[in-house]
């Protein structure tokens, strides 16, 4: 019943998602975002309920990534969460296979892009099964097979309806007790998202929509206050927002248990890049990493045991050096280097997010930094920015930014 009820709202909130244009400040407008408005001390949406009891589950479902300036379901990680076989690994498996038996490559590879298509992914249904044992779930039911799964239940305080359709995915999930929040998202995989985040009676905390050409648009509401970001894509409203976006939009979503992608001003990702340029990393260290790498070889045990205990209590900052290890000649090190990344995914991931686009060497993306930062790391900024540039600008931060200007028209992480 609920679940229903539900629907009908999603409908007619999508139908009536028009607001007034007083009501709406746009991205790029003078004035800042109004201040949110607090209940009872805690901001609208951000109340503790069933949500936060399954966040890690919900958040192994759906988790989003950038794809090129677009969001994405990130179906990838539903296997990582499982430890299963990636889509392509599967391909490239099935491909394999039919190579064996004499069949030509072209034509092996579309007989695996076919039936990739219509076999179920083992990895959503565990990945579903687990939201539902964490929601306590007390009745449930499914359909699987065919490249089609759907899935509904009922726990304790939280109800789900979930469906997938080849790249097709949408979900629906409702608190039925405490703040009986409600998450609608849908992505048809070629680019068309949405997810809603609504109270009991219909009204939106968050809206983030976005068009097959990549358009997209997000409304955040709080009370009396409404903020419209639009773009020619999500990226393009992260790096002309993104002051905003990781203070008032991805707070929510990570409250209420959505994974969100790597960015180049995610908190995560800004302390990484202070860390590495305050203290980097001197021939002596890398002589003491290389060793480590080393002693993974090692005919004792101990020593062993020791150098995958360090490099891996250093994984962020040492992650440049460990990553290559995995092509070590080492049948030992390769092992161990596997598990040592493995413990640390989500370091890994920010590790090679930094070295990819190269952000501790990127002069615009440090006056960024340079421009939201505290007074401690000020210092630290200035350091290595008058070290890659060569200018001794200090703490002038209106002198780095005209300097930016004119010698680095665009910043990398803009591409």
């Amino acid at each position: 019943m609920a679940i229903r009820k539900a629907v009908l709202l999603i409908a007619a909130i999508a139908a009536s998602a028009m607001i007034p244009a007083s009501q709406i400040a746009s991205a790029g407008d003078e004035q800042p975002a109004s201040a949110t408005t607090r209940v009872s001390g805690v901001k609208p949406g951000f109340e503790k309920g069933k949500f936060q009891d399954v966040a890690k589950e919900m958040s192994n479902l759906l988790m989003l990534k950038l794809d090129g300036k677009s969001l994405k379901l990130d179906r990838d990680h539903w296997d990582k969460a499982t430890g299963d076989k990636t889509d392509e690994e599967q391909r490239q498996e099935i491909v394999d296979e039919y190579i064996k038996r004499g069949m030509a490559k072209e034509q092996a590879e579309k007989f695996a892009e076919s039936e990739l298509k219509h076999i179920g992914s083992d990895s959503v249904i565990q990945v579903v099964e687990k939201l539902q044992t964490a929601a306590g779930s007390t009745s449930s039911g499914s359909s699987v097979g065919g490249g089609e799964n759907h899935f509904n239940f009922q726990g304790r305080g939280l109800s789900g309806v979930i469906a997938t359709r080849q790249e097709s995915f949408q979900a629906l999930f409702i608190e039925e007790s405490g703040p009986m929040r409600i998450i609608q998202f849908s992505d048809d995989g070629n680019g068309l998202l949405r997810l809603n985040i609504m109270n009991p009676s219909g009204g939106i905390f968050l809206c983030l929509s976005q068009a097959a050409d990549g358009r997209c648009t997000i409304m955040a509401v709080c009370g009396k206050d409404v903020t419209q970001l639009s773009g020619d894509s999500f990226r393009a409203i992260y790096e002309k927002n993104h002051e905003y976006v990781e203070t008032n939009v991805f707070p929510l979503l990570r409250h209420i248990g959505i994974g969100l992608p790597i960015l180049p001003y995610s908190p995560q990702v800004r302390q990484a890049v202070l860390d590495l340029i305050r203290k980097p990393i001197a021939d002596e260290e890398k002589g003491k990493i290389e060793a480590l790498l080393k002693n993974l070889d090692s005919d004792n045990a101990a020593e062993r045991e020791a150098a995958s205990k360090t490099l891996g209590e250093n994984f962020l900052r040492y992650s440049g050096f460990i990553i290559p290890a995995l092509k070590s000649e080492s049948a030992e090190v390769r092992q161990r280097v596997k598990k040592i990344i493995a413990d640390h995914p989500e370091q890994n991931a920010i590790g090679q997010f930094i070295q990819s686009l190269k952000l501790a060497e990127d002069p615009a993306y440090l006056v960024e930094l340079l421009a939201g930062a505290k007074e401690e790391d000020k210092q630290t900024l200035v350091a290595a920015l008058e070290k890659l540039t060569g200018e001794k600008f200090g703490a002038n931060l209106s002198a780095w930014q005209e300097y930016i200007k004119k010698k680095i028209p665009v910043s990398a992480p803009a591409k």
